[in-house]
C-alpha cells in the first residue's frame, strides 16, 4: 500500500475496539491450483480442520465483524487484534537492529514483549510490512530489515514470550519478480529460524489501473508455494479487490481458494479501507456485503 493508504490504516487500523472476528477452518489444499481448480467444491469442515483467522483491516463499512488486525508503532500502545503489524515509527533498520539494552527503543519493544506475553495466543506479530515497498525506501536495505528483525524477535525470546507467531508480511508482487529486482522477496527473508508465517498482501487492481483482472489464486498462489516450500505458514495480511459489480464474485472466488488451500493458511484480513486516490477497497454494495456473508457463513470460518 501506498503512503495514502497507510494514513489510512492510522485512521482505521491503530486504534480499534477488539473482536476476534472469525477464525477460518480451511481444508486441504493442493499447490498450483489454477483459478478454475480453486473454486472446486469445498471440503466439508471436521473437528480435525485447522482454525485460522479471518477478519477486516479497518471497519470502514460498519460490517457486522470488526478488524482483528491492526497496525501501530513500537512508541504506540499495543493494539488488541488477533494480528498486529508494529512499525518502527520511522526508526531506520540499521538503528532497530543495534538497539541495545536501555535504550529508547529497545525499552520500547521490551514494553512491546511483556505485554503480548500476558495475552491468550497465537498473536500474529510482524515487524514492519511490505519493507520492500516504495514507501520505506528511506528505512534501510534488505539486509538491514532482516538484522532488525531477527533482532526484535531474539529480544522477544530472550523475554520468554512464546505465544507470538512471528509473521514476516511483503506485498504479493515481492513473490514475482525476478532475483535481480531489489524487491525479491527471498533478500528480505529473515530466515526459517525467525519466521512462522509468511504473509502477503495480494490486490486486484483491474477495475483501478487497467490490465489483466487478477483473481485472489493467482495473486497470492507464488506466496503460499514460498511458504510452503519453506515450511511456514501463509496469512494474507491484506487482501482485496477495486470496487464494481464483479467484486462479490471476487470475494466468492477467494472464499473457494482459501478454503482449498487449508492446510497452509493461518489468516486473512479484507481490507476495507476507503481511498480517494487508488482503489476503493471499502465493502459497500449489498452484493459485496453478501459476500462476505458468505465466507461467515461458511463452516470452515469460525469465531
Amino acid at each position: 500500500m501506498n503512503t495514502s493508504q497507510l494514513a489510512a490504516r492510522t485512521r482505521f487500523g491503530f486504534s480499534r475496539r477488539r473482536s476476534l472476528v472469525r477464525r477460518i477452518a480451511l481444508g486441504c489444499g493442493v499447490l498450483g491450483l489454477s483459478a478454475g481448480a480453486a473454486l472446486s467444491a469445498a471440503p466439508t469442515a471436521s473437528s480435525a480442520t485447522p482454525k485460522i483467522y479471518f477478519g477486516l483491516v479497518g471497519t470502514a463499512s460498519n460490517l457486522p465483524l470488526m478488524s482483528s488486525h491492526a497496525y501501530s508503532q513500537i512508541n504506540k500502545k499495543v493494539p488488541n487484534a488477533r494480528m498486529i503489524t508494529m512499525g518502527s515509527n520511522g526508526v531506520h533498520w540499521s538503528a532497530l537492529a543495534a538497539a541495545a539494552p536501555g535504550s529508547v527503543v529497545y525499552n520500547e519493544l521490551v514494553s512491546w514483549a511483556t505485554t503480548l506475553k500476558t495475552r491468550p495466543g497465537p498473536i500474529f506479530l510482524t515487524i514492519g510490512h511490505e519493507p520492500e515497498s516504495k514507501s520505506y525506501t528511506a528505512y534501510g536495505t534488505s539486509a538491514q530489515y532482516v538484522l532488525a528483525f531477527r533482532h526484535v524477535v531474539n529480544i522477544f525470546r530472550s523475554l520468554g514470550v512464546t505465544n507470538v507467531q512471528w509473521t514476516w508480511q511483503m506485498t504479493s508482487y515481492a513473490f514475482v519478480v525476478g532475483s535481480s529486482d531489489s524487491r525479491y522477496a527471498l533478500k528480505w527473508y529473515p530466515g526459517d529460524t525467525y519466521v512462522d508465517d509468511v504473509a502477503a498482501d495480494a490486490y486486484n487492481w483491474s477495475d483501478c489501473r487497467g490490465g489483466p483482472w487478477e483473481e485472489l489464486s493467482q495473486a497470492e498462489t507464488p506466496a503460499l508455494q514460498f511458504a510452503r516450500a519453506h515450511g511456514k505458514g501463509a496469512i494474507l495480511g491484506e487482501f482485496g479487490s477495486g470496487p464494481g459489480p464483479k467484486r462479490a464474485q471476487w470475494l466468492k472466488n477467494a472464499e473457494a481458494f482459501l478454503v482449498a488451500n487449508a492446510n497452509t493458511f493461518r489468516a486473512a484480513y479484507y481490507f476495507d479501507v476507503p481511498n480517494a486516490t487508488a482503489c476503493n477497497w471499502q465493502i459497500t454494495s449489498s452484493s459485496d456485503v453478501a459476500a462476505l456473508s458468505s465466507i461467515i457463513k461458511d463452516p470452515h470460518f469460525t469465531l
